[in-house]
């Protein structure tokens, strides 16, 4: 396998999803696109693709021998961390976003790569649906979410137990446990059949995938969704007909990473290598956004903001990459770059 062509198709698709995030991310603060079906399902692409290629990259680095280093495990943890406390002023490991996700899944696929074998982790799999399925019949799940006041723990230290933190990390926060790392554990099992030959069954892949995603336009254009809070995306919960949208997802990259192993899109591609970097800064701005009242302005004002916030978050991006190509990032202390995601 020609590994760094085929990171060159990772990187692709992952620029893709960070574009899409962006977007996504930053819509509701400035649009009403509540009643927009069809974006709302193109705003969900980019959680699966990200998810399923954590658990895909994650594989493919152990069984090249490069595991994933630890270091940079606690470091998607702690970017999640220092996002929720200085840019959203939040608790944190309360409402769990998707960076803590990426960190907890690449974490127990760092143990089980060291203690499991292809067997174990299908049982594993197989396990994870049936709790997944168990939560899904007979929890309730809570729709809305709301931060946790650091002033509530001074008079209450055991408040966030109580409050259900830990369901919100197995079940219910954003992107809980279950099912999300049911794709992770998919995208690690799927890298064994990274060199599939026969185009025909990869074009049909990318067919049932698309397939799949225009069945859900129209299926959900018939459907009212109630947006969790300031977020568009369909899959607040994931279950029923929804965990049709992250297996299209899956089918479409696992056909994508065969068929087409050298995709270098520069756009796209400096996106993908410097997605954690795109995260943060679009965290900030969306939490710059939220702290405005747009609903008064024009819709000229509104997409000026909108294309601004979208320029610079890109612009700051290839930045980073022009002075990582040149070296100069080598330069700027450890820490600092840690911190800023490099």
């Amino acid at each position: 396998m020609n590994l760094p062509r085929r990171l060159d198709t990772i990187d692709f698709l992952r620029g893709i999803a960070v574009f899409i995030m962006i977007i996504a991310n930053s819509t509701p603060y400035i649009f009403n696109l509540s009643s927009y079906n069809t974006l709302r399902i193109i705003f969900s692409l980019a959680a699966p693709i990200f998810i399923f290629l954590a658990g895909y990259t994650t594989q493919m680095n152990f069984e090249n021998n490069k595991p994933e280093k630890l270091i940079r495990i606690f470091q998607v943890i702690l970017i999640a961390v220092i996002i929720d406390i200085f840019v959203w002023r939040s608790i944190p490991f309360y409402t769990f976003d998707v960076l803590y996700l990426i960190g907890a899944s690449k974490l127990l696929l760092f143990i089980l790569n060291k203690y499991a074998n292809r067997s174990i982790k299908i049982f594993i799999l197989f396990l994870f649906i049936g709790v997944f399925i168990f939560l899904s019949k007979y929890l309730f799940y809570r729709f809305f979410l709301s931060d946790l006041n650091i002033n509530v723990l001074y008079n209450d230290p055991y408040y966030y137990f109580k409050s259900g933190a830990i369901k919100r990390f197995l079940y219910d926060g954003w992107f809980p446990i279950f099912p999300w790392f049911i794709i992770v554990l998919i995208g690690s099992l799927f890298y064994k059949y990274n060199n599939i030959k026969n185009r025909f069954f990869l074009f049909l892949l990318i067919l049932t995938g698309l397939s799949a995603l225009i069945f859900l336009v129209f299926y959900f254009n018939m459907t009212t969704f109630i947006v969790r809070e300031k977020y568009f995306e369909i899959w607040y919960p994931l279950y029923g007909i929804k965990l049709l949208l992250p297996i299209a997802v899956i089918f479409i990259i696992i056909g994508t990473i065969n068929l087409y192993s050298n995709i270098n899109f520069r756009f796209f591609n400096i996106l993908g290598q410097n997605s954690l970097f795109a995260y943060l800064l679009n965290a900030i701005f969306d939490s710059i956004l939220d702290s405005y009242n747009l609903n008064n302005y024009s819709m000229v004002n509104k997409v000026s903001i909108f294309l601004l916030s979208l320029f610079t978050i890109v612009i700051a991006t290839f930045i980073l990459n022009y002075f990582k190509s040149k070296g100069y990032w080598k330069r700027i202390p450890f820490l600092f770059k840690f911190l800023m995601g490099a």
